[in-house]
C-alpha cells in the first residue's frame, strides 16, 4: 500500500472513529467494513444486470468503493445517509453518488418515484444498536423496493447473535423474503455474519 493510500485510510479510520464517540447510536464499530467482508457482502451477483442499487449507511465508502466500479456506467447508484459528516466525506472523494439525507426505512418511496423498483440492496447498518421495530420498517421498506428476484446484502456482527434479537432479525427476513442465506466473516473487526436475501 503506497503512502497516499496509507493517508487515505488513516483519514478514514480518524472518522469512523470521531463518528463512533459522537454518535454511538449510530455506528456500532470504531473501524470500517474490512475487505472480507465488503467482498462477501458483494459476492454471487451479475453485476451487468443491476440497473439501480441502494446502499443504507455507507458511511466512509468502504462498501461503496468496491461496489461501484463493478456496475454498469449507466446504473444508478443511491445512497441513504443521515450523518453530514459521512457525506460531506463521500462527496469530497468524488464518488459519484445520490446522497439521500435520511434514514433507510424513510426512503422507498423516494426511490420509487426517481427510479422505480431497485436491483441490489446492500446495507452497512449495525443492526445490533437499531431497535427492532426499525429494522422490520427498513425491511419492509427494502422489500417494496426491490424487484422479484432483487437482492437484499446486509450483515450482523457475529457476537451479537446470542441477543435473542438476532434470532429474531432472521426470523422476520426468511419471512419476507424467498431466500436467506449467511456466512460468516472472521476477517472483520469485530468479526461479522453476511446475510444474503433474494424477493
Amino acid at each position: 500500500m503506497g503512502a497516499q493510500n496509507l493517508k487515505d485510510e488513516r483519514k478514514r479510520r480518524n472518522l469512523f472513529l470521531r463518528q463512533f464517540i459522537e454518535r454511538p447510536t449510530e455506528v456500532a464499530s470504531i473501524v470500517p467494513s474490512s475487505d472480507q467482508l465488503v467482498r462477501a457482502l458483494i459476492d454471487v451477483i451479475n453485476f451487468s444486470e443491476i440497473q439501480v442499487a441502494v446502499e443504507y449507511g455507507p458511511g466512509t465508502g468502504a462498501i461503496t468503493a468496491k461496489l461501484k466500479p463493478l456496475l454498469p456506467e449507466s446504473a444508478i447508484y443511491v445512497a441513504a445517509e443521515p450523518n453530514p459528516a459521512f457525506r460531506n466525506h463521500l462527496t469530497e472523494e468524488g464518488f459519484n453518488l445520490e446522497l439521500i439525507p435520511d434514514y433507510a426505512e424513510n426512503i422507498a418511496d423516494i426511490v420509487l418515484q426517481r427510479h422505480g423498483e431497485v436491483d441490489l440492496v446492500v446495507s452497512g447498518l449495525p443492526c445490533s444498536i437499531i431497535p427492532l421495530e426499525t429494522l422490520e420498517k427498513i425491511f419492509n421498506s427494502t422489500q417494496r423496493v426491490l424487484r422479484k428476484g432483487g437482492k437484499f446484502r446486509m450483515f450482523i456482527y457475529t457476537h451479537t447473535f446470542v441477543m435473542p434479537k438476532m434470532h429474531k432479525v432472521i426470523s422476520m427476513l426468511k419471512q419476507k423474503f424467498s431466500s436467506v442465506e449467511t456466512e460468516v466473516v472472521w476477517m472483520n473487526m469485530p468479526p461479522a455474519t453476511v446475510i444474503r436475501c433474494i424477493k
